[in-house]
């Protein structure tokens, strides 16, 4: 096992931290952070608000080609 030590700006940590989370258990085992960042969850509504307009970016004519792959 490797350890890895990163510093990152503090305006970026959540990002950082969110993005270690998601691979927790895939390729990272531990993850150890020296200040509390309190994580908050996003609110379902911008989630049902950004998934509309995702199906609407996805779903024209140009895109079936994609449909396939």
């Amino acid at each position: 096992m490797q350890t890895i030590h990163i510093d990152v700006q503090d305006n970026y940590a959540k990002k950082v931290l969110a993005m270690l989370e998601s691979l927790r258990g895939v390729m990272l085992e531990d993850i150890k952070v020296e200040k509390k960042i309190i994580m908050q969850e996003t609110p379902k509504e911008l989630i049902e608000a950004q998934e509309g307009v995702m199906q609407s970016t996805w779903d024209n004519e140009q895109d079936k080609a994609w449909d396939a792959i």
